[in-house]
């Protein structure tokens, strides 16, 4: 692809995707001896304010999943939509993801302006998550500007979560009476039935968010270790948690981080250094796939759960060998 680094903002616009251009950062940060993909990007930074308000969110929204928000060149970003939020469109405003909110809107002022527009367009607002997310990040890390809020805002705010927690809970019946139909469907089939060519899921989704976290969790159990599963903590939705000690035991699947690359997303970022997640009173324990998925047993899985987990967990788990290997033993016969 030619880089045609000497063109204006808004011929660049016209010329490329914008995405062709984030992804070039990926270039740039690899390598400073790469001057080109930088002067573009230097360049687009200031092509923010031509853009469509559209495609202006959807940039924000790329910038910050792709976890850039820290990058020198996309500070214009910041000040940008901060400038843009008092005349944002509703539709677009409510477009606008909590990851693009916490990462590119990181001020108090900036925070704030964005959630006086977000109240006073409150009829655009159909999908609410990425507002709860916000709330609850403004609530446990930003507590001066939390107090300081219009009780109106405060107001809408807690209108848009019941709202929220009643669908969710009508979804889970819903869920809940699917499951039951289709077990009493499934034993009323005739046994010589063709069986399905879709594969079934490896793991309970209403218990686990992945099949790792189911295995972590099966050795916990296998361990000794209470634990709840999948437990909400406002907008939070925390793998296991282990109540005793608050701590929490997070799985890091594979789609937690960008493919066929070993970072996390920016999303699985914030997850794991876990700052919200600390400021409820709970510690972070992070395992990754890639790590879980090298251990080739029983054993070595109970013995990276007992050195990686805090002591107040891994006190009451199997410490000697001869347990890990009779423990191995056991699962391994109960399978």
């Amino acid at each position: 692809m030619a880089l045609h680094v000497n063109e204006g903002p808004k011929s660049l616009e016209k010329s490329y995707d914008l995405s062709c251009y984030i992804a070039l950062h990926k270039r740039a940060v690899a390598s400073a001896a790469k001057p080109p993909a930088n002067r573009v990007l230097q360049q687009l930074s200031l092509a923010w304010r031509a853009l469509p308000e559209k495609k202006f969110v959807k940039a924000a929204n790329a910038v910050a999943k792709l976890d850039l928000g820290k990058e020198l060149w996309a500070k214009p970003l910041k000040v940008a939509l901060e400038a843009w939020l008092p005349r944002m469109d509703g539709r677009h405003l409510a477009n606008l993801k909590a990851i693009a909110v916490m990462e590119l809107l990181n001020e108090p002022q900036a925070l704030q302006a964005y959630l006086e527009q977000c109240e006073s367009r409150r009829n655009d607002f159909w999908y609410s998550r990425h507002l709860q997310v916000v709330e609850a990040h403004v609530h446990l890390l930003y507590p001066d500007l939390w107090t300081s809020l219009d009780e109106r805002i405060r107001l809408f705010l807690q209108e848009v979560r019941t709202a929220a927690e009643e669908s969710r809970a009508r979804a889970q019946a819903q869920a809940a009476q699917a499951e039951e139909a289709e077990d009493d469907s499934d034993s009323e089939d005739s046994e010589d039935e063709a069986p399905s060519l879709i594969q079934a899921p490896t793991f309970d989704k209403q218990r686990f968010s992945s099949a790792l976290h189911a295995d972590i969790s099966r050795m916990l159990t296998a361990l000794g270790v209470e634990h709840s599963n999948k437990i909400s903590a406002g907008p939070v939705l925390l793998d296991m948690v282990h109540m005793p000690s608050m701590v929490v035991v997070e799985a890091a699947a594979p789609w937690q981080f960008y493919l066929r690359s070993p970072q996390i997303t920016a999303l699985a970022r914030r997850r794991q250094e876990g700052e919200m997640i600390q400021a409820m009173g709970f510690n972070v324990t992070v395992i990754p796939y890639y790590r879980w998925d090298a251990l080739k047993n029983d054993a070595a899985k109970a013995e990276l759960l007992r050195k990686q987990l805090p002591k107040e967990v891994s006190s009451c788990m199997a410490s000697s060998a001869g347990q890990i290997q009779r423990l191995a033993w056991h699962v391994a016969s109960a399978l």
